[in-house]
Formats: C-alpha cells, structure tokens, sequence
C-alpha cells in the first residue's frame, strides 16, 4: 500500500540474513494491557479507552478467571513493568476470517519511549497464564521470506506479520482472499448505507413496512452478490469480480 511495503522494499528489509518472526495474523482488533500508579490493570484499544477496550478487559479477566489467577497477574505485570498485547476476539464483534473467541497473547512490550518487544517475557507470561498463542515461526534468507510472504498471501487466513528481529522492522502481508472480502464487504456497506440514507432523508420516523422492505432489499442485493460474483475456481477457491461488483452496487 505504500512504497516502504512493496516487495522490493521488504525484501531488503527483511530477506537480507538476519533471523525473521513470522506470525500468524489473526483476525481481530488491538487490545493492551499494562499497571499504573497503585498497579491497577489498565486495558486499552488502538483509540485508548473505549468500548472495544472494555470488552478486551472483559475477555481477559474472564481468561485470567478461569485460571484463577486474576491477581497474580496484575502483580507480575506490575513487577515486569511491561505492557502485553493481545489480539482480541470478541463475539460482539465479527470479522471476516473465524479465529475463535477470546484472547490471544501477542507480544511483551516494554515500558519505555523506544518500543523493545521482549519475546522471554511473552514466553513466560504465556506459560505462567495460559494464554494462547498465534502460530510463529522464525526464517532466515532471501529464499525463505519469499516463499513465506508467497504463502501468507495464498493463505485462508487474515495473512502474517513479518519482524525482522536484529532490527525491529515489522510489515504485516495480507492474503489475496482476506482483502478480496474486506473490498467486497466496503462496497455492499457502501450499498446498504446509501440506503439508509435514502430511507431516512425525511424526517419522519420510518414505518415497519419500510424497514422490512429496507431488509428485503439488502437481503437481494446479498443474494445478487453471491450468485453473479462468486466463482469456484478448478482449485476450489473463491475469487470476486471487484470491479465489477462495485459497478454493480453503485448503479442499484
């Protein structure tokens, strides 16, 4: 998506001989947990504190429960002085790719102005815990990274994140079919939006018999989708026709 995350530029980045990280991404969002002043658990989303942030402490707390060591946690993370990072799979919350529900521990990162991820701390806080873990592997060369982003893209999956670890570069690959459906899902929102926009451009509070046509109407733009757009290929994958998808949409 930008010129640092072409091909060319990661494979200097990351295909030079130095040991690589290769994590499996799931798909879910960002949660953070770390103490503060008294060593009271602090959760966090990517935009701080917030509703997805409240559900991530819900999640963990439910893990830590289940465990029975609530506390303890909060203690060793106070004496660690490192934040954890999690990815969050809330039902509450639904993504294109299924990962199953939960928390899955990430990265151990410590509490300081230069990000350092610390991979013995997250270890440990996995064993110690329970957490679950993404599938990680590490590589090394030219040959390897190739065929690794080659098989992140050609994945089921959301894709991988790739850390060069002498040198901390992280770049995540998405693969083709994960960002196949997330352009295919922008654009039938797109559809439904401008149809509630439409329904709703009067002020007037919609009846029951136009929100059900409402619903009748993204039902078949859904059934338009699968059926004109969805091709099995003699491989047994799915591809889409985005553009023409999107034309599509638009002109409904």
């Amino acid at each position: 998506e930008r010129p640092e995350t072409e091909l060319p530029s990661v494979m200097a980045a990351l295909g030079n001989g130095d040991p690589v990280t290769v994590k499996h991404k799931l798909n879910g969002y960002l949660g953070l947990v770390s103490t503060q002043g008294s060593g009271e658990l602090r959760c966090y989303s990517k935009a701080g504190p917030s509703l997805y942030a409240d559900e991530f402490e819900r999640l963990l707390i439910e893990h830590l429960t289940s465990v029975g060591k609530v506390d303890e946690f909060t203690d060793w993370l106070q004496r660690k002085r490192v934040t954890l990072s999690f990815e969050v799979l809330s039902p509450a919350d639904p993504h294109i790719v299924s990962d199953g529900l939960g928390v899955v521990l990430l990265d151990a990162l410590a509490n300081a102005e230069r990000m350092v991820i610390l991979d013995k701390v997250a270890d440990e806080a996995a064993e110690l815990f329970g957490f679950r873990r993404p599938k990680t592997e590490v590589i090394s060369g030219e040959k390897e990274v190739l065929a690794a982003i080659e098989a992140a893209r050609a994945s089921d999956t959301e894709g991988a994140v790739f850390r060069n670890n002498a040198t901390g570069y992280m770049v995540k690959v998405k693969s083709d079919s994960y960002s196949s459906w997330k352009r295919l899902r922008s654009s039938l929102n797109n559809a439904i939006d401008k149809d509630r926009k439409s329904l709703h451009s009067v002020n007037v509070e919609p009846r029951e018999d136009e929100e059900r046509a409402l619903l009748n109407d993204i039902t078949r733009k859904v059934g338009f989708v699968l059926t004109q757009f969805l091709t099995v290929t003699v491989a047994g994958s799915l591809t889409v026709d985005i553009p023409r998808l999107r034309a599509a949409l638009e002109s409904e």
